[in-house]
């Protein structure tokens, strides 16, 4: 354990802001965070409708649904949006579910795989050769995330009816999700304290691209459609490029503190929990892990 002094001396100054950056123009993060955002939109369509017929399943209303479309919409859009829903919620069928939700995790699992990727990159770590490794992985970690983001999901609309008390249910959910995706998602070695500088740096930028969005729709003209929808639609995706940056570059920021304190980034390799579970089950021979 390194006390502050220790710590403080490791640090160059000013010069960990240049390393960090250095880092991220050598990692290929800018293109990385591109093919997540790509992932991301795709993923949006069948997302949306897997969600409305899982609630609509389990009798359940959309109104934690419609608050967030509030949230991220101008008023006249969201109402539109809302009613476009309504009307996906009246018409849901299990086949609907199926179909959605198959597409959904066809993305998600793509999204997964650009994301791990790129922290891979942001770490300075080879990602694993065998690519059959590679997607099992993408949708393990897709499975288990998730389950983990219906319970925020199902935590911020059960525990709280107000829009104070779902923010103060949001940060500290969100924080954690990061720090779970830096801990889980890279081939590294890691304790999990290593990763609160990344989830920190990533959960402060979500805030911000939140606030400035919010910001910008309220300038928007209530009268005009076609400028309300391209223009939200334009500024959410220029922000949502951003969050990908935000997201593998807290990657960056987790690896160069490492780097200060213990020295250096050591990647699991053959000794990951992953593999030795595949191992464990039977899967490793026919994936080319016993050879």
């Amino acid at each position: 354990m390194f006390s502050f002094n220790e710590i403080k001396k490791r640090i160059p100054k000013m010069e960990w802001v240049m390393e960090i950056s250095t880092r991220v123009r050598e990692g290929e993060i800018w293109q990385h965070s591109t093919f997540v955002t790509y992932y991301v939109l795709l993923t949006l369509f069948p997302l949306i409708v897997g969600i409305i017929n899982v609630l609509q399943q389990f009798n359940q209303e959309i109104t934690g649904l419609s608050w967030f479309v509030y949230r991220i919409a101008p008023e006249p859009l969201a109402e539109q949006i809302i009613e476009d829903m309504l009307r996906i919620y009246e018409s849901s069928n299990v086949g609907i579910l199926i179909v959605a939700g198959v597409s959904t995790m066809w993305t998600v699992s793509w999204t997964m795989a650009a994301i791990l990727m790129g922290l891979n990159k942001a770490y300075g770590v080879k990602n694993r050769n065998n690519i059959v490794i590679l997607r099992i992985l993408a949708f393990f970690l897709t499975l288990v995330f998730a389950a983990w983001i219906t319970f925020v999901v199902y935590s911020i609309q059960s525990f709280s009816t107000t829009t104070a008390g779902r923010w103060m249910l949001f940060i500290p959910l969100v924080f954690i999700t990061f720090c779970l995706l830096y801990y889980l998602v890279p081939n590294v070695k890691q304790p999990f304290k290593a990763v609160i500088p990344g989830g920190l740096f990533s959960t402060g930028a979500l805030l911000i691209g939140i606030i400035g969005y919010r910001l910008f729709i309220y300038q928007l003209p209530d009268d005009s459609t076609f400028f309300t929808l391209t223009g939200s639609f334009m500024v959410m995706l220029a922000i949502l490029q951003k969050l990908s940056l935000a997201i593998l570059a807290g990657g960056t920021v987790n690896a160069t503190i490492t780097r200060m304190t213990t020295g250096d980034v050591v990647a699991k390799g053959d000794t990951s929990k992953f593999l030795k579970f595949l191992r464990h089950i039977g899967i490793g021979k026919w994936v080319g892990l016993d050879r």
